[in-house]
């Protein structure tokens, strides 16, 4: 059984790993790849970080804001939203 909800967790977070994978071509690594949590940041910039959980029914990102020492918080309940909302965010990273 145990199994099962650590694939069920891979599958949630797995779009967003495919989201955050150009970005390693721009000096930014992964730390942390858990079934439910993301970490990745920037060489030589690692309070650059992208943080994404899966818990309690929601997404939350702690995301670096452009030029800036803070970070922006967001949760999204909704799946579609959550990978629409990244994978905005991520382009606007790459340009």
């Amino acid at each position: 059984m145990n199994k099962v909800i650590t694939t069920k967790f891979e599958n949630i977070m797995e779009p967003f790993k495919n989201i955050m994978e150009p970005l390693k071509h721009n000096e930014w690594y992964f730390i942390t790849s858990h079934p439910n949590h993301i970490i990745m940041n920037q060489k030589y910039q690692e309070l650059n970080e992208i943080n994404i959980e899966y818990k309690n029914s929601f997404y939350h990102f702690s995301l670096p804001i452009n030029n800036s020492p803070f970070s922006y918080y967001k949760k999204i309940a909704d799946q579609q939203q959550a990978i629409h909302f990244f994978k905005i965010y991520i382009d606007d990273i790459i340009q």
